[in-house]
């Protein structure tokens, strides 16, 4: 949605939200943590093959990498603020929350860092907790990164 919305040049309207400086940091933070603890955590637990294997890199190591130089490149930065961070954790808060009870229900946990039948709570919870620290950190890094650049032009 960002990189339609940037391409539509959609600074106003619908599509507006998706261009906004808070926006594509928060975005930048979520699909770099994706590349992080896919190609860190999870790339070794399954072997796809041919077009899987394309869509997963694709996925997990191509569009990180581009998404991240694209916000480096060519996003504002003007207008974030330190105050953008914590909101930017409600979305991984919601979704480690989301998997949680999925994997309750169905006794199925996608990513093993917080499969509760392999770990028991006390492990899944310090995991989890891990995870968003790790989204904070990369936070407060891209908001300073931003500002810094922001700076510069």
């Amino acid at each position: 949605m960002c990189f339609t919305a940037c391409w539509l040049n959609k600074a106003s309207g619908s599509l507006s939200f998706f261009t906004r400086a808070s926006t594509l940091a928060a975005t930048t933070v979520y699909i770099a943590v994706v590349g992080g603890v896919y190609n860190i955590v999870l790339r070794f637990l399954w072997q796809p093959t041919g077009w899987q294997w394309v869509i997963d890199e694709l996925l997990h190591s191509f569009m990180p990498i581009v998404f991240i130089l694209f916000w480096l490149l060519y996003t504002p930065k003007q207008g974030l603020t330190w105050k953008n961070v914590l909101p930017w954790l409600i979305y991984p808060f919601l979704y480690i929350l989301y998997i949680a009870i999925r994997g309750a229900l169905s006794g199925f946990y996608h990513y093993p860092f917080v499969d509760v039948n392999l770990l028991g709570y006390p492990r899944t919870l310090l995991n989890a907790a891990g995870l968003i620290l790790v989204f904070l950190l990369l936070s407060l890094i891209v908001v300073a990164f931003g500002k810094q650049m922001s700076k510069r032009i």
